[in-house]
């Protein structure tokens, strides 16, 4: 890496255990200032970090569950007519948010009838908007499409704001709902830049340590890899 009289090897030093550290964007800047404008790759865009200058970083960050006020309601699955979907209400950075543990059925070469939740967040903002757009639509397949396409917004929203605070709280929440759900199961689902599932996936595995077993295979609900994580008791 080359640098230059503002952003020094000390500084980036400095910088990298910062991260390392899980310091908020806000802190960072507040520690650089103006010197944050002179990073040598331009990492800091208007202000902000981007999502992928922390996937650069993925090896030395380490996440850890923080606590976070949550609320949560159960809703109606859109496909199973006895099963709920787990909606986590919560706020970082102030932003609203929402986890949704999707209940499903998986049938495939590990799981036979089992039940599973696949993971999803999005800002509060756009799942009011979606549930505005589906709330007469019946046809399954339109209603697939428009959650993938919520997926791929909200990575971009995620860009503007504090990411490892929100996958702190995150992890924080999960922890909470695997110790209310009977053998629970969490799934994590490549979109269509697959090398974010790293980010989600280190999130998980620093959050519950050695109590998990992954399993990694085909799904019959997405298209790319998806990622099972048995929770131990």
């Amino acid at each position: 890496m080359e640098f230059n009289e503002k952003w020094t090897k000390e500084i980036n030093d400095e910088y990298r255990q910062m991260i390392k550290d899980g310091k908020s964007v806000d802190e960072i800047l507040e520690e650089f200032k103006e010197v944050s404008q002179f990073h040598p790759k331009g990492k800091f865009k208007r202000g902000l970090m981007t999502f992928e200058n922390y996937i650069n970083l993925i090896n030395e960050i380490k996440f850890n569950p923080n606590y976070v006020y949550f609320t949560f309601n159960y809703e109606q699955s859109l496909r199973f007519k006895d099963g709920k979907d787990i909606i986590f209400y919560f706020n970082v950075n102030d932003i609203d948010y929402i986890l949704k543990l999707e209940f499903l059925i998986e049938n495939n070469e590990y799981f036979h009838n089992q039940i599973f939740y696949n993971i999803f967040f999005t800002t509060k903002k756009q799942y009011d908007e979606y549930l505005y757009f589906i709330k007469n639509e019946k046809d399954i397949s339109k209603l697939e499409n428009m959650y993938l396409e919520l997926q791929e917004l909200v990575e971009k929203e995620t860009n503007r704001n504090d990411v490892i605070k929100i996958f702190n709280s995150i992890s924080y929440i999960l922890l909470k709902a695997s110790n209310h759900i009977k053998d629970p199961i969490f799934a994590l689902t490549e979109t269509t830049r697959p090398e974010k599932i790293n980010f989600y996936n280190k999130s998980i595995q620093d959050s519950f340590k050695d109590k998990y077993e992954l399993k990694i295979g085909k799904s019959q609900y997405f298209d790319g890899k998806t990622y099972y994580y048995i929770i131990k008791k």
